[in-house]
């Protein structure tokens, strides 16, 4: 028996957490089903794409993940169930929420999911409710023993969708140009796609106290220009003052100490969210 990870965009308030719980309960009384998160924002396949593939690493080959954000639950968009490199399952619409897990940890095998057959029984007149109806009982199936991979349907062949994620660059100029690809709650810490061993390109480091010019933009619109330093961790800087970092993932990283950055500088994040760091300046 394997865990039983979910992530939704279903918030906690109301009875689809519970409900799914429940529906995998009854195939399993014993199954371990813990909560990866359920505040993705609604309808943001970007966000839970980049959650759901900064999370697999840490758990066990074997484990099962259903991932449910679904603004086409109940159209024609295909469910399937991947298995990625490192034997992970993820169930989930094929709607782009597997487009950083097939670019970071690789997928070895999809799996159409057979719903006339692999559905809760008594759902078929359901149509918005995939999450309970169809997603958590095959994962719950998938993560008890109760059914093998190769019987949920027939291998996918064709390609997954994919999200378009813009690349980071190094500039002409001595610069770094990304995009700002989360927010990370409750701090307000802004996530980039910048890779942090970038900021070699700029002659800066952490060691030298180095400080970088800072600008981004929400599609055309200037947010925020300012020159700001590049340190170990927070507490490096006095509360209140923003920064930079290399935050968990190996990325650039915007903070304020014990400071909300987002909320300061009303900051989003997606392609519409541009960042760019140039012009090294000595620190003191």
């Amino acid at each position: 028996m394997n865990a039983l990870v979910l992530m939704t965009d279903f918030g906690l308030r109301d009875r689809f957490v519970a409900s799914m719980k429940g529906v995998a309960l009854g195939i399993n009384p014993a199954l371990p089903i813990i909560d990866l998160t359920h505040e993705i924002a609604p309808f943001n396949i970007w966000e839970a794409s980049q959650t759901l593939a900064h999370t697999i690493p840490y758990w066990s080959p074997g484990t099962v993940f259903v991932a449910v954000i679904d603004p086409g639950v109940g159209t024609k968009r295909r469910s399937v169930v991947a298995l990625t490199n490192n034997d992970h399952l993820i169930v989930t619409p094929d709607n782009g929420t597997l487009t950083l897990v097939a670019q970071e940890q690789g997928i070895k095998n999809v799996y159409l999911i057979d719903e006339a057959i692999h559905r809760r029984p008594g759902s078929d007149s359901f149509h918005t409710f995939h999450g309970r109806d169809v997603y958590v009982y095959v994962g719950a199936l998938l993560a008890s023993g109760k059914l093998r991979l190769d019987d949920v349907g027939k291998k996918h062949i064709k390609p997954l969708i994919q999200l378009h994620i813009p690349e980071a660059e190094i500039l002409p100029d001595a610069g770094l140009k990304g995009i700002i690809t989360k927010i990370e709650h409750p701090y307000g810490n802004i996530v980039t796609n910048i890779p942090y061993s970038w900021i070699d390109a700029l002659g800066a480091s952490v060691d030298q106290k180095s400080m970088l010019q800072v600008r981004v933009w929400h599609k055309e619109t200037p947010v925020f220009a300012e020159t700001l330093g590049i340190v170990k961790s927070f507490g490096f800087k006095s509360a209140g003052t923003p920064l930079l970092y290399q935050d968990s993932q190996g990325n650039l990283g915007l903070a304020i100490n014990q400071g909300d950055f987002a909320k300061v500088y009303g900051m989003g994040s997606g392609t519409d969210w541009r960042i760019e760091t140039h012009q090294v300046i000595s620190g003191s």
